[in-house]
């Protein structure tokens, strides 16, 4: 998994990079609490000062994993924030 942010003052991204199979596991809620939950605020906040978007992109990406991802990040996906990019 490879993270990187490209940020200038006309365009920002948040670039998640997952070329791993199985990664539905660190998105999933464990024991009823949202792990993820600081980080979906941080990048809602950043997205609305900013306009930057999460991009999460690779090609072991399925239609599974984007629904855990978008149920992990909620914040993001409702401020249209959030999207996919399938390598082949």
């Amino acid at each position: 998994m490879v993270i990187e942010t490209i940020a200038s003052p006309v365009f920002s991204r948040f670039i998640w990079v997952c070329d791993i199979a199985g990664l539905r596991v660190l998105f999933q809620m464990l024991h009823g609490t949202r792990e993820w939950e600081l980080v979906d605020k941080s990048l809602s906040c950043l997205s609305q000062r900013t306009g930057m978007k999460m991009i999460v992109k690779g090609r072991a990406l399925d239609d599974t994993l984007r629904n855990v991802m978008e149920d992990a990040f909620p914040l993001v996906v409702s401020a249209g924030a959030f999207e996919f990019e399938y390598n082949r």
